[in-house]
């Protein structure tokens, strides 16, 4: 079996999927059959150069230049809580399913990169289940995603309570840089976390261009996201951390 290592976020938008890229080039870069899972996938939105419709699954195929394996148990149309987004289909996401997909996808691959929807505690349905079950029940460690700056201790924080109170086994955080100029705060804040939390940061991801303008990066601009993390990943895979 592989090692499945779950990357959920702070919230939306704070950089999670990039992050998934930025670990998947690391794995391909070492050699490792990885796969890429989105147990539920809400909603489209355009990407790349000409422009294209797709999902986040989408999304990582065409930015690794061809993932190994980017596999979706639910893809559902709107952009929303996947629990609203499957009432909305009549669909009802099932986290058995979704745990076979997992395994299955674990039997074959030395890593599984699975992200989670929206944040940790997003709802699958109204009685309270949330990909953190999954996680738990796999043992799954998770790498949050967040923010460097302004909000992050308390949302990176919480998440953290979040995710423990679950069971969730915790790999570590990382802040991914949405823009340019790095944030000011960042530097405390990653000791802050690390401290208070008692967790190691994996590192930043910079800001790319690249990723901003929607283009596959190339062999350097790859090399740039996945470096920083390198080192944490390598210690995370080879068992030598948390």
């Amino acid at each position: 079996m592989g090692k499945i290592l779950f990357i959920t976020g702070t919230g939306t938008d704070v950089g999670k999927t990039g992050l998934c890229l930025a670990a998947l080039l690391w794995a391909r870069a070492r050699g490792l059959r990885t796969a890429y899972h989105k147990p539920v996938q809400c909603g489209t939105s355009p990407f790349g150069v000409p422009p294209r419709e797709g999902g986040d699954a989408d999304w990582m195929s065409w930015m690794a230049g061809g993932a190994p394996t980017a596999h979706v148990t639910y893809a559902l149309r709107m952009a929303a809580s996947p629990h609203l987004a499957a009432e909305r289909e009549g669909a009802e996401i099932s986290l058995a399913v979704i745990r076979d997909d997992l395994r299955g996808l674990s039997r074959s691959h030395d890593l599984v990169l699975c992200e989670g929807a929206g944040g940790a505690a997003v709802p699958l349905d109204r009685q309270g289940a949330t990909l953190a079950l999954i996680a738990a029940e796999a043992g799954a460690p998770a790498l949050i995603a967040a923010a460097p700056g302004l909000g992050t201790l308390h949302h990176t924080l919480s998440t953290l309570a979040w995710l423990r109170q679950a069971g969730v086994p915790i790999a570590g955080f990382a802040f991914c840089h949405r823009a340019a100029v790095p944030d000011p705060l960042a530097a405390d804040n990653r000791r802050t976390i690390s401290e208070l939390a008692r967790i190691p940061c994996f590192g930043e991801m910079p800001f790319s261009p690249a990723l901003a303008q929607g283009r596959p990066p190339t062999a350097a601009e790859a090399l740039g996201l996945w470096q920083p993390l390198a080192a944490a990943l390598d210690t995370w895979y080879t068992g030598e951390g948390p």
